[in-house]
């Protein structure tokens, strides 16, 4: 659900990525923005959930799978 409303605010997607995983997908979000609602989503998940966020943003060239592995990376590849 919080993921949903942070989605609802800034007009992004939020969705089950797999198994425990969820994505928020925000359109026209850069590098510094997606990095400030990853740590906004961290935020109020640390003091009820054991939870890992990243972020990742589009660059020209990329692919959406190229955005979603780089997010992928930053967590570790988990």
């Amino acid at each position: 659900r919080l993921v949903q409303r942070v989605a609802a605010a800034h007009a992004g997607t939020a969705c089950r990525y797999s198994g425990d995983r969820l994505a928020l997908i925000v359109p026209d979000a850069d590098e510094p923005s997606a990095e400030r609602l990853a740590a906004e989503v961290a935020g109020e998940l640390r003091d009820r959930f054991r939870a890992q966020t990243a972020s990742a943003s589009w660059r020209p060239g990329d692919t959406g799978n190229a955005v979603v592995y780089r997010a992928r990376d930053a967590l570790g590849g988990q």
